[in-house]
């Protein structure tokens, strides 16, 4: 048989990372083949203190004696340093919602050795109307000043991103802006729009609104535009056209699920409702966004407040929207 041989070669100096398990085995300093049977390891400080498992103990980014031995009783010595280098264990591509993005609930899953700091800057890498997606990249530093990088793509789900800004339910024969609501940093070069309605017209067009005058009974508005990116995308969204009669009530939606009150209303509209809305936006006649809310954010979750303070006394439309609802009201401030 051949002679174990164990060349620990004290003066040399070895860099273990054993952060994929949780002990030290003599292969870490070296290779000794299938000549030395029963080799363990244990651990000292300089100062002799046993050191029975260094990773557990966290003894990372120290100098540390490590006295390995074999069967037959040969032994050697080695000086060596645990050295934190973390390892981070995070799925490539991950979808999450708005809110768990706003929320910054989006899951990393970082398995780290020793002490880990972890920050991250976000880069847009794709935006259009079906799909954002941004480059997430993470610095991690370790307890002894390491670093590395981690880069993650991450989609947003369960949202559309462009959206048709104006009111629901206009009166036959009014005219009404209506405009597409782009993501950030998202330029168009080509927007065109259609309407499919009975008596039902776009007037004018301005950039990113179209003037539409209303015909009779529902009509489909719908944007095609080309963004930056070079893709085709069309925004569409059924309108409802009403007469004065019908309209002047108030509660032009026909459903129980959503209430304003009062109305008219001077300093705070109140509303309820038995659906699950996430958000609230309030236009002026010319379809202008004057006020978007998250129902979250409002301070009661059976029925919440709107201050209307500072609005004009005039005509305005409330829109209530969710996942499996779109509710708009009509309601006047005095």
């Amino acid at each position: 048989r051949t002679p174990c041989q164990m060349d620990c070669g004290s003066s040399r100096y070895t860099i273990v990372m054993p952060c994929s398990e949780n002990y030290i085995e003599a292969t870490d300093f070296f290779n000794p083949g299938d000549t030395c049977p029963g080799l363990s390891v244990q651990v000292k400080t300089f100062d002799g203190r046993p050191v029975p498992n260094p990773v557990t103990e966290n003894f990372f980014c120290q100098d540390l004696i490590a006295v390995i031995s074999n069967s037959e009783g040969t032994e050697c010595t080695r000086r060596f340093r645990l050295e934190a280098v973390n390892l981070a264990i995070t799925p490539k591509y991950v979808g999450v919602t708005w809110g768990e993005y706003w929320r910054n609930e989006i899951p990393a899953n970082f398995i780290a050795c020793g002490e880990v700091e972890v920050s991250y800057e976000d880069f847009t890498f794709y935006e259009g109307c079906d799909l954002y997606r941004f480059k997430r990249v993470y610095q991690i530093t370790d307890a002894c000043g390491n670093t590395s990088t981690l880069t993650q793509f991450i989609d947003i789900v369960d949202h559309f991103l462009c959206e048709l800004i104006g009111p629901r339910q206009i009166p036959s024969g009014n005219q009404f802006w209506v405009r597409i609501d782009l993501p950030e940093h998202t330029s168009v070069k080509n927007l065109e729009w259609t309407v499919a309605g009975e008596k039902w017209e776009i007037i004018k067009t301005d950039k990113t609104s179209a003037l539409i005058k209303a015909g009779s009974g529902k009509a489909k508005i719908a944007a095609h535009l080309k963004n930056d990116w070079g893709v085709n995308q069309m925004v569409e969204d059924i309108f409802n056209a009403y007469s004065e009669k019908t309209f002047s009530k108030g509660r032009i939606d026909g459903s129980d699920n959503i209430a304003v009150f009062p109305n008219p209303a001077s300093d705070f509209i109140y509303i309820t409702r038995n659906k699950n809305p996430t958000h609230i936006k309030i236009f002026n006649a010319n379809g202008q966004v004057l006020r978007s809310v998250l129902w979250d954010k409002l301070e009661s979750p059976g029925f919440n407040q709107i201050s209307v303070k500072e609005l004009p006394s005039g005509i305005y439309f409330l829109t209530v929207q969710g996942h499996d609802l779109s509710k708009t009201s009509r309601f006047i401030k005095k």
